[in-house]
């Protein structure tokens, strides 16, 4: 079996980066791997979130996923691509701890650019919800 890796844009994963600093010193980085196996079909996305700020951060997830959307570019701007719906029970959100990353993956069926948004709290600290946006990636 051939897999073909790619990393977009075309530096490595921190090239893929997103920083947005929020309430309280919240900082989240967002990068994309994009994993194009040629064999299986629909390719991977594997999405890192570290946090880069001094505060943990609340992150809401359903499944043992972390709770995100995908924007797709079509015709000059972004349309969500995908929504996330939990139909499980919703868990406890995950928090991530000053330095810490997780990783969350999501398959995409077609090609085109995409971005992931994501919301973070910062634990402790309502009304402080933020969204960080990560950079266009492509899926071939």
């Amino acid at each position: 079996m051939m897999r073909i890796l790619r990393f977009v844009p075309l530096m490595a994963l921190l090239a893929a980066c997103s920083d947005a600093s929020g309430p309280g010193d919240a900082s989240v980085r967002l990068s994309a791997f994009v994993d194009q196996d040629a064999a299986a079909g629909e390719p991977n996305v594997e999405i890192t979130i570290q946090n880069r700020g001094a505060f943990a951060l609340l992150l809401a997830r359903c499944g043992g996923r972390v709770m995100m959307n995908v924007d797709r570019r079509e015709d000059g701007r972004w349309d969500e691509y995908t929504g996330d719906v939990c139909f499980a029970v919703v868990e406890e959100p995950l928090t991530l701890a000053p330095g810490d990353s997780a990783t969350s993956t999501r398959s995409l069926e077609e090609s085109g650019r995409y971005r992931v948004r994501l919301q973070a709290r910062v634990a402790g600290k309502p009304g402080s919800l933020r969204e960080s946006v990560s950079p266009a990636f492509e899926v071939r």
